[in-house]
């Protein structure tokens, strides 16, 4: 009874607090939108995103950016360039550059074509030429390998998507989800749970991954590296 209840309280109903809904901008607006789902490496974002908006979001819209190598990297040759130049680039080479893997994971499933485009790639003792998405991943392998703990998680992260990328790159109908026609299809068929559709595609590639095996790294370890900086425009 409300009368046997102590001195100062009283019986009412609790407010539930909540995120106001706002509509999506459009063309450039939207497209970073999409990049801070990249920057956050959020898969369920992406994907939801990709649901919602469909064909009107334009996952292939081209950027540019720069990638800073910290000089406290550990694996990195004095030869190797401190700064790439990526320009002529789509949101999954921007993806693999910052460590975004759960985020690619979400953009080849919203846009598996991005997997045929080619972006340019300069710096010191690189040649400007078109690097393939695995090119880039292959790359960040040897930047990392020689690191610490840490680092070499990042390389192992790097050395397990290579492979993927590659077969991607031959033929997308290998991969999960991938080889079906529409985007509402592939975003129901993959679902919002970014780990699971981690694991479907881990399933999917060779059975001998460069370093696998000594380390063992959890989907809690594809996160930002810290060892780099990006910055970025878009087109």
């Amino acid at each position: 009874m409300v009368g046997d209840m102590p001195p100062g309280c009283c019986v009412g109903v609790p407010v539930v607090l909540g995120t106001p809904l706002f509509s999506l901008p459009t063309g450039k607006e939207l497209f970073h939108v999409v990049m801070s789902f990249v920057v956050r490496d959020d898969y369920h974002g992406i994907i939801e995103l990709a649901r919602r908006g469909g064909t009107d979001v334009d996952f292939k819209r081209k950027c540019g950016f720069t990638v800073a190598l910290s000089a406290e990297a550990l694996g990195v040759a004095e030869s190797f360039p401190r700064q790439l130049c990526v320009s002529d680039a789509n949101l999954l080479h921007y993806a693999i550059c910052v460590s975004s893997f759960r985020a690619a994971l979400a953009l080849l499933i919203a846009c598996p074509s991005l997997l045929q485009h080619r972006c340019i790639v300069a710096g010191k003792q690189l040649d400007a030429r078109g690097w393939a998405a695995s090119e880039l991943a292959r790359l960040f392998c040897s930047v990392y390998q020689d690191g610490d703990r840490q680092v070499i998680q990042t390389a192992m992260l790097y050395a397990m998507s290579c492979p993927l990328l590659e077969i991607g790159e031959k033929d997308r109908k290998h991969l999960p989800f991938l080889a079906l026609p529409t985007i509402s299809e592939r975003v129901a068929a993959a679902g919002p749970d970014g780990e699971a559709a981690i694991k479907a595609f881990l399933a999917a590639r060779p059975a001998v991954t460069h370093h696998e095996g000594s380390h063992h790294v959890g989907d809690q370890a594809m996160c930002d590296d810290p060892y780099m900086a990006v910055s970025w425009y878009s087109w």
